[in-house]
């Protein structure tokens, strides 16, 4: 059923790319998905040809083959599962491309990587109700996606100092990422992003950049940082002290949209009864947490996993590599030499 339904496509330039972002759904769902995904990506007046087609679609999911179900769980997002599709499987698209399904209850998402091609379906009940979940389950089949264009996910922070050396931030959830990138905001910085980054190489040499995203800010960030208490909204989920920071607003005009390769690497960790340091590292920590926070490199079958280590290899070339602990007391990353 498809009473008083839109049907929009938008084309967006993404890390260089171009994307079209089809949404056809009922009139009573409040929230596209793809809308908010894409909300800061600069708009393309003119379609023109796609690198990359994404389609979501207000309806009722088609079964996926038992066959598939029965398989190996590939990786999990939220409520949706995802399982790999072979090249026999009646659920790739017409060329028999390989690919990845995400399923959940009320919504799947096909992904065919090697036809830069997405297609998701979802009952209104899911797009009303669990439309974060469902951006989230859409970022990870683009960042499949745009592997085969040799844009590289990393879950990561990123900022650029006043003097336009550019810092990474890597560390898994909790680390204090968010935290160690709004203190380099404090400290003069322009932020890039505080949890989803890519990489790619460009003619200038390996560059990052970020969907403009909400940051998630627990408990004891939003303490560290209370001048930021305007922008914080809601809950990120149920029963989560993480909240919604809109960094549009609290960063009006210092926000980027890109860094080059990092003159320092730092690497979180949250300690809530020591002291709050910076020390020196290995530049073999740094290459560890690279690995770590490029999570889809362990998926079988996502590819281009050569192509992403040279990418890494570049990121972590002749940055210098420091250990953050955080505990009681501020950070100064000029007092450490960081800045």
């Amino acid at each position: 059923m498809s009473l008083n339904a839109s049907d929009a496509t938008n084309a967006y330039s993404v890390f260089g790319l171009r994307v079209h972002a089809r949404s056809i759904h009922a009139g009573d769902v409040l929230v596209d998905p793809l809308s908010e995904m894409f909300a800061c990506a600069p708009q393309l007046d003119e379609p023109g040809h796609a690198d990359v087609n994404i389609e979501l679609r207000w309806g009722h999911p088609a079964p996926v083959r038992s066959a598939v179900l029965g398989g190996p769980l590939c990786f999990f997002v939220g409520p949706f599962n995802a399982y790999r599709l072979d090249n026999a499987s009646n659920d790739t698209r017409s060329s028999g491309s390989a690919g990845f399904v995400l399923v959940a209850p009320g919504a799947t998402i096909h992904v065919s990587p090697h036809e830069s091609s997405i297609r998701a379906v979802a009952t209104s009940d899911m797009l009303r109700n669990s439309a974060r979940e469902i951006e989230l389950a859409l970022l990870i089949a683009v960042a499949l996606t745009l592997r085969t264009h040799d844009r590289f996910h990393l879950h990561a922070g990123a900022a650029l100092t006043p003097e336009g050396k550019s810092v990474l931030i890597l560390g898994g959830s909790g680390a204090g990422k968010t935290t160690t990138t709004l203190a380099l905001a404090a400290a003069g910085a322009r932020p890039l992003g505080d949890d989803t980054l890519f990489a790619w190489r460009a003619d200038s040499g390996v560059r990052l950049a970020s969907f403009r995203r909400h940051f998630h800010v627990g408990a004891h960030a939003r303490c560290l940082f209370p001048d930021l208490a305007a922008f914080v909204g809601e809950p990120v989920e149920f029963g989560s002290d993480k909240r919604v920071l809109d960094a549009s607003r609290a960063f009006a005009g210092r926000l980027v949209l890109d860094v080059p390769a990092p003159s320092v690497i730092l690497c979180p960790t949250v300690r809530p009864a020591e002291a709050t340091r910076i020390e020196p590292a290995e530049a073999v920590r740094g290459v560890v947490a690279l690995l770590e926070s490029s999570q889809l490199m362990t998926v079988q079958g996502a590819g281009r996993t050569a192509q992403q280590c040279r990418v890494i290899e570049e990121l972590a070339h002749d940055a210098r590599v420091y250990a953050v602990t955080l505990g009681i007391g501020a950070l100064d990353f000029r007092g450490a030499g960081v800045l």
